[in-house]
Protein backbone atom coordinates (compact mmCIF):
# COMPACT_ATOMS: atom_id res chain seq x y z
CA UNK A 1 0.00 0.00 0.00
CA UNK A 2 1.35 3.37 -0.93
CA UNK A 3 0.58 6.46 1.06
CA UNK A 4 -0.12 9.84 -0.32
CA UNK A 5 0.67 12.84 1.80
CA UNK A 6 -3.01 13.22 2.72
CA UNK A 7 -3.81 9.56 3.48
CA UNK A 8 -0.79 8.84 5.68
CA UNK A 9 -0.79 11.89 7.92
CA UNK A 10 -2.31 11.44 11.38
CA UNK A 11 -5.87 12.72 11.63
CA UNK A 12 -7.22 14.80 14.46
CA UNK A 13 -10.11 13.55 16.58
CA UNK A 14 -12.36 16.06 14.86
CA UNK A 15 -11.38 14.82 11.40
CA UNK A 16 -12.10 11.24 12.48
CA UNK A 17 -15.48 12.25 13.88
CA UNK A 18 -16.29 14.14 10.69
CA UNK A 19 -15.25 11.17 8.56
CA UNK A 20 -17.31 8.76 10.68
CA UNK A 21 -20.38 10.99 10.57
CA UNK A 22 -20.01 11.44 6.82
CA UNK A 23 -19.92 7.66 6.33
CA UNK A 24 -22.90 7.20 8.61
CA UNK A 25 -24.94 9.89 6.84
CA UNK A 26 -24.25 8.63 3.30
CA UNK A 27 -27.38 6.51 3.21
CA UNK A 28 -29.58 8.77 5.29
CA UNK A 29 -30.86 10.86 2.41
CA UNK A 30 -31.21 8.01 -0.05
CA UNK A 31 -34.61 6.88 -1.34
CA UNK A 32 -34.07 3.48 0.28
CA UNK A 33 -34.23 5.06 3.72
CA UNK A 34 -37.64 4.86 5.27
CA UNK A 35 -39.24 5.86 8.51
CA UNK A 36 -40.25 3.28 11.08
CA UNK A 37 -43.21 1.23 9.89
CA UNK A 38 -45.09 1.77 13.15
CA UNK A 39 -46.55 5.04 14.40
CA UNK A 40 -45.10 6.84 17.41
CA UNK A 41 -46.81 6.30 20.73
CA UNK A 42 -46.78 7.76 24.25
CA UNK A 43 -48.35 6.03 27.27
CA UNK A 44 -49.31 7.95 30.42
CA UNK A 45 -50.38 6.68 33.82
CA UNK A 46 -52.51 9.03 35.86
CA UNK A 47 -54.01 8.47 39.31
CA UNK A 48 -57.26 7.07 37.94
CA UNK A 49 -56.51 6.11 34.32
CA UNK A 50 -54.07 5.16 31.60
CA UNK A 51 -53.86 7.16 28.39
CA UNK A 52 -52.28 6.19 25.11
CA UNK A 53 -51.52 8.73 22.40
CA UNK A 54 -50.69 7.30 18.99
CA UNK A 55 -49.67 9.47 16.02
CA UNK A 56 -51.77 8.58 12.98
CA UNK A 57 -51.59 11.65 10.72
CA UNK A 58 -53.42 11.32 7.44
CA UNK A 59 -55.07 8.01 8.34
CA UNK A 60 -58.84 8.11 8.08
CA UNK A 61 -60.92 6.73 10.94
CA UNK A 62 -62.28 3.92 8.76
CA UNK A 63 -58.71 2.59 8.32
CA UNK A 64 -58.07 2.24 12.08
CA UNK A 65 -59.07 -0.70 14.28
CA UNK A 66 -58.74 -0.84 18.05
CA UNK A 67 -59.20 -4.03 20.08
CA UNK A 68 -58.51 -5.49 23.51
CA UNK A 69 -57.96 -9.21 23.92
CA UNK A 70 -56.26 -11.06 26.80
CA UNK A 71 -55.27 -7.72 28.38
CA UNK A 72 -53.51 -6.63 25.17
CA UNK A 73 -54.55 -3.36 23.50
CA UNK A 74 -53.93 -3.52 19.74
CA UNK A 75 -54.07 -0.68 17.22
CA UNK A 76 -54.20 -1.77 13.57
CA UNK A 77 -54.19 0.65 10.70
CA UNK A 78 -53.76 1.08 7.01
CA UNK A 79 -52.00 4.05 5.48
CA UNK A 80 -52.75 4.94 1.87
CA UNK A 81 -49.74 5.59 -0.33
CA UNK A 82 -49.49 8.89 -2.19
CA UNK A 83 -49.75 8.55 -5.93
CA UNK A 84 -46.32 9.34 -7.33
CA UNK A 85 -45.73 9.65 -11.05
CA UNK A 86 -43.27 6.95 -12.25
CA UNK A 87 -41.19 9.65 -13.97
CA UNK A 88 -40.48 11.37 -10.65
CA UNK A 89 -37.33 10.43 -8.73
CA UNK A 90 -38.02 10.07 -4.99
CA UNK A 91 -35.14 11.57 -3.01
CA UNK A 92 -36.52 10.96 0.47
CA UNK A 93 -39.54 9.01 1.66
CA UNK A 94 -40.27 9.03 5.39
CA UNK A 95 -43.96 8.33 5.02
CA UNK A 96 -44.42 4.62 5.57
CA UNK A 97 -47.29 2.90 3.83
CA UNK A 98 -49.26 -0.29 4.07
CA UNK A 99 -50.48 -1.84 7.31
CA UNK A 100 -49.13 -1.38 10.81
CA UNK A 101 -49.86 -2.83 14.23
CA UNK A 102 -49.02 -1.62 17.74
CA UNK A 103 -49.77 -3.76 20.79
CA UNK A 104 -49.51 -2.97 24.49
CA UNK A 105 -49.88 -5.29 27.47
CA UNK A 106 -52.34 -3.62 29.85
CA UNK A 107 -51.87 -3.48 33.61
CA UNK A 108 -53.91 -5.82 35.79
CA UNK A 109 -55.66 -2.85 37.39
CA UNK A 110 -56.96 -1.54 34.03
CA UNK A 111 -60.76 -1.67 33.72
CA UNK A 112 -61.24 -3.18 30.27
CA UNK A 113 -64.91 -2.20 30.23
CA UNK A 114 -64.01 1.51 30.13
CA UNK A 115 -61.82 1.70 27.01
CA UNK A 116 -62.59 4.95 25.16
CA UNK A 117 -60.96 6.19 21.94
CA UNK A 118 -60.99 9.46 20.03
CA UNK A 119 -59.19 10.53 16.86
CA UNK A 120 -58.39 14.24 16.74
CA UNK A 121 -55.92 16.08 14.49
CA UNK A 122 -54.14 12.86 13.54
CA UNK A 123 -53.65 11.67 17.13
CA UNK A 124 -55.55 8.68 18.50
CA UNK A 125 -56.23 9.12 22.22
CA UNK A 126 -57.16 5.92 24.06
CA UNK A 127 -58.28 6.22 27.69
CA UNK A 128 -58.59 3.23 30.02
CA UNK A 129 -59.80 3.82 33.55
CA UNK A 130 -58.32 1.93 36.48
CA UNK A 131 -60.62 -0.48 38.31
CA UNK A 132 -62.46 1.42 41.09
CA UNK A 133 -61.34 -0.99 43.81
CA UNK A 134 -57.65 -0.16 43.22
CA UNK A 135 -58.10 3.62 43.39
CA UNK A 136 -57.14 5.45 46.58
CA UNK A 137 -60.15 6.22 48.76
CA UNK A 138 -60.58 9.30 50.89
CA UNK A 139 -62.19 8.45 54.23
CA UNK A 140 -64.67 10.95 55.62
CA UNK A 141 -64.13 11.74 59.32
CA UNK A 142 -67.24 12.46 61.40
CA UNK A 143 -67.28 15.07 64.12
CA UNK A 144 -68.01 13.81 67.63
CA UNK A 145 -70.41 15.68 69.93
CA UNK A 146 -67.82 15.43 72.74
CA UNK A 147 -65.41 18.07 71.43
CA UNK A 148 -64.21 20.64 73.94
Amino acid sequence: MTCTKESCRPRSVFEELDRGLSEFMKGVLSPETSAPSVPGMTVFEKEDRYQVECDLPGIPLENIELSVENRVLTINGRRKQSQIDKSVKVLLNERPVDEFRRSLQLAKNADLTTVDAELSNGVLLVTIMKRPEVLPKKIQIRRSGLES
